[in-house]
């Protein structure tokens, strides 16, 4: 039984909480020269691209020591424990997602804007930190009726912390797509590669990057002032027209519906031929085996695309030639995506539904590409107001057990509506 007893305890708590939300929104324009009169609009090309990352961590600390000394007579006992745990754990999800499509596919007329690029991109990021740390210690002497006595100290440290942080990129882009045709000599089909070559494809005095063609094809060219190069895309068949297969159907002086030797622009005609060094040559059509080119095609969409999913061009039509060998192969019309646009300077925007863009095309499609852009974020509002909700539901109900359970339940089911 104990007779008598000095005891000390001491304890202390700290819980922290802190949660932070931010959206941005932005609208880059880059403005360039239209098409003339006599022109036909030049295709675009819509890309999607949505990215998400979720990273959640805990870490959780237990250390306990214990000490007493157990007096009796002349005799003492010690005894002593200690403790010390952690646990961590953390959890790391991104995922991408990537589509584009031609802005023809979606029906009505192409490149309402001129030969311009519009980029939106909505970013969103939020992080969720919750802390708890306590400590208890004890000091004492127990006495008892047997007449021993005990001196104890007790030391007991507890702490826990998790974080939650989620992030979110939605980026829709519109790019111009010119479209010059292109000779598949020694290829079923045109392929596109990661080198990019500097050229001025539109004719206008401003150059810029495009993905070089893959061994086995090459440009049609017209060497119009005789230099033996490629000075612009006024050479090629399409940039300037949107139509390659147009613009060569004008030259078949007999009508008969192929490009051949009986037609004057036969001899003048050549064919670019890049390689993945960066040099290039002009190639005679006798050179690369070329006998007739027809002048027909049918409409095609293919979209070609590097290793990493970016989007460098599109087969837009596909016709057929015919060798001096006796075989017929493939002559393609590619529409070539920029890929510096980005860089260039550009006008920023604000969305607002109040104010909406002039629609210089006559036909409504700008309004419904802002319209578009709108449904696309409109997710992306919603979930960041449910979480707003949420934090401050959990601020305000005041109970002491820990929300961050509840609360990635919350997420986890809204990531998966979002999915």
């Amino acid at each position: 039984m104990i007779s008598s007893s000095q005891i000390s305890l001491f304890q202390d708590s700290s819980r922290q909480v802190s949660a932070f939300d931010s959206t941005q929104l932005r609208i880059n324009r880059q403005s360039a020269a239209a098409p003339q009169a006599n022109e036909n609009a030049v295709g675009s090309e819509l890309t999607l691209m949505r990215q998400a990352a979720y990273r959640y961590s805990s870490q959780e600390q237990l250390a306990f020591s214990g000490s007493s000394t157990v007096t009796d007579g002349g005799q003492q006992s010690v005894f002593t424990s200690a403790q010390l745990a952690e646990k961590t754990s953390e959890l790391f999800l991104m995922g991408q997602q990537a589509l584009s499509v031609s802005r023809a596919a979606l029906g009505g007329d192409a490149g309402v804007e001129g030969r311009g690029s519009v980029s939106v991109s909505a970013g969103r990021y939020m992080f969720y930190s919750e802390s708890e740390s306590r400590s208890f210690a004890s000091t004492g002497t127990i006495a008892l009726e047997n007449g021993e006595t005990i001196d104890f100290t007790l030391s007991l440290r507890q702490s826990q912390s998790r974080t939650y942080e989620y992030s979110e990129l939605v980026q829709i882009q519109e790019r111009p797509l010119t479209d010059p045709l292109v000779i598949n000599f020694g290829s079923a089909t045109a392929r596109l590669t990661d080198t990019l070559f500097e050229f001025d494809l539109n004719g206008n005095g401003e150059t810029g990057q495009f993905a070089t063609l893959g061994s086995g094809s090459g440009y049609l060219v017209l060497d119009r002032n005789g230099n033996g190069k490629v000075d612009d895309g006024s050479e090629l068949f399409g940039p300037r027209s949107g139509s390659g297969f147009g613009e060569l159907a004008r030259f078949d002086d007999d009508g008969n519906r192929w490009i051949d030797a009986s037609d004057e622009i036969f001899k003048s005609l050549s064919v670019w031929v890049q390689t993945a060094d960066g040099s290039q040559a002009l190639k005679s059509l006798e050179e690369v085996g070329v006998q007739a080119l027809y002048v027909d095609n049918v409409e095609d969409r293919f979209t070609l695309a590097n290793s990493q999913g970016v989007p460098l061009g599109q087969i837009k039509g596909s016709g057929i030639y015919l060798t001096t060998d006796g075989e017929v192969r493939t002559l393609e019309e590619i529409d070539l995506a920029e890929q510096n646009t980005a860089d260039a300077p550009a006008a920023e925007t604000v969305l607002s539904r109040d104010s909406g863009s002039p629609d210089r095309g006559g036909n409504g499609l700008v309004e419904a590409r802002v319209e578009a852009i709108r449904s696309a974020l409109e997710k992306l509002n919603e979930i960041r107001e449910k979480q707003k909700a949420f934090i401050e539901e959990s601020k305000d109900s005041g109970k002491p057990e820990s929300p961050i359970v509840d609360y990635l339940k919350l997420i986890d089911k809204m990531r998966l509506e979002m999915l």
